[in-house]
């Protein structure tokens, strides 16, 4: 617990950096800075330099407001028991974090999707249950004005031709949270079942002095989820 922060492994830095970017306004990495410059018991305690606090502040840079840069379709025509993949991206500093919004059709209040809170929402084994309206919430702050939504996707589930079953497939919902609905979709591009990887961004290099960090990414696109794995020296 005494070491100093240097010492933690890359692993460890990679999650405090997911958090940290994704984080609202009050326990971003700008909140950490504060608190690190003006903590005297946290700099003894766990042995953080300026040096190391000034980095830091320097990463961090000016936040961003979001950009929706990638949108699911506006018409999406299923069949029962397909795979529905909605997929979103998105730019914003810090990163921005997504909420999932789900309206059965004839009716007009949008539910929050337990648990669907990735840039892709994927829903397996279509039923009736799955038709109606989805949007997305995108968020990076506290402040409810900086929140963008998605236009609305309207899906349609076709039954298949002698269905044996019409079991239910309801994605979970609960009434904690309403979309508005003067929203004007736009025409957009439909990917349809376009599953080929596209890297946006690769890694770039850089020069090291001995006992530095570094941080490495990647962006790739895809109309299903993807997994990474890195690979360094070939293994």
């Amino acid at each position: 617990m005494d070491a100093s922060v240097s010492d933690l492994p890359g692993s460890v830095w990679i999650k405090v950096i997911e958090v940290l970017d994704t984080n609202p306004a009050r326990r971003n990495w700008r909140a950490l800075i504060g608190t690190l410059k003006t903590s005297n018991m946290i700099n003894q305690r766990y042995k953080i330099t300026p040096q190391q606090v000034e980095l830091w502040a320097q990463g961090i840079g000016r936040e961003k407001e979001i950009k929706i840069t990638h949108s699911p379709g506006r018409e999406m025509d299923m069949n029962k028991g397909d795979t529905l993949v909605l997929d979103i991206a998105a730019t914003g500093k810090p990163h921005p974090c997504f909420q999932w919004f789900f309206c059965p059709d004839g009716q007009k209040e949008f539910n929050k999707m337990k648990g669907c809170t990735d840039r892709t929402l994927t829903i397996i084994n279509l039923t009736s249950a799955n038709a109606g309206s989805y949007s997305c919430q995108i968020h990076n702050c506290s402040d409810p004005q900086e929140t963008k939504i998605t236009e609305i996707s309207h899906v349609s589930i076709t039954p298949k031709q002698n269905s044996a079953s019409d079991r239910l497939n309801p994605p979970g919902t609960e009434n904690l949270a309403k979309m508005p609905h003067n929203l004007t979709p736009t025409p957009i591009r439909h990917t349809g079942q376009e599953h080929e990887i596209r890297v946006i961004s690769h890694p770039t290099s850089k020069e090291l002095e001995f006992g530095d960090s570094t941080l490495f990414m990647v962006e790739a696109r895809c109309s299903l989820p993807l997994r990474y794995q890195w690979i360094k020296d070939g293994k």
